[in-house]
């Protein structure tokens, strides 16, 4: 009876554990997309907002140019009026090649705040999956060693191997900081099974 207590709850903790795990998947996968999809809007953003003010730069830049025109004709200085053109079509080029800069050091800036950001989160995701099947692993590992050698031992040293199993799998909870909730909850049911068996 006790065996058939005992299988029946690692059963029910490699379920619990494995819908755990997939729900910690899906839940950085869908906050990934979020991520994702916010930091593009954002660049949406950033692009359309240089790309109005170029365009009312270059307006006020072709409005000058105009009122300096028509200033110079009235002037009737025609080597002053060429001389100004000039260099009104210098200053626009030289803004315009500004601007440009601008706009492509901008893009370039947050496209690589993208990548980076979306690495971190990748990274982070990875470690946290690795160290909750490592844990699971162990986890299982110590399950099956209790098992088999309880099944040999007598009552009072099934007592003693079951306080230090329960030790051993405290420190693995706080070793394994990451995890911490689903450790707590995996480290909950598994001693609760421990008790049973040693009852």
């Amino acid at each position: 009876m006790v065996v058939f207590i005992v299988i029946i709850g690692v059963i029910v903790m490699v379920v619990l554990v494995i819908v755990m795990i997939v729900v910690t998947v899906i839940v950085t996968v869908v906050v990934v997309i979020v991520i994702i999809v916010v930091v593009i809007i954002i660049v949406m953003v950033v692009v359309v907002i240089i790309v109005m003010v170029v365009g009312i730069m270059i307006i006020v830049m072709v409005i000058v140019n105009v009122v300096m025109v028509i200033v110079n004709i009235v002037m009737v200085v025609v080597i002053v009026v060429i001389i100004m053109v000039i260099v009104n079509v210098v200053m626009v080029m030289v803004i315009i090649i500004i601007i440009t800069v601008i706009i492509i050091t901008v893009t370039l800036i947050v496209i690589t705040i993208v990548i980076i950001i979306i690495i971190i989160i990748v990274t982070v995701t990875i470690i946290t999956v690795t160290l909750i099947i490592i844990t699971i692993v162990i986890i299982v590992a110590i399950i099956v060693i209790i098992i088999v050698i309880t099944t040999a031992l007598p009552t009072l040293c099934r007592s003693c191997l079951a306080a230090f199993i329960a030790a051993l799998l405290l420190l693995l909870l706080l070793l394994f900081a990451p995890a911490a909730i689903t450790l707590r909850v995996v480290g909950f049911f598994l001693l609760f099974f421990l008790f049973l068996l040693f009852l």
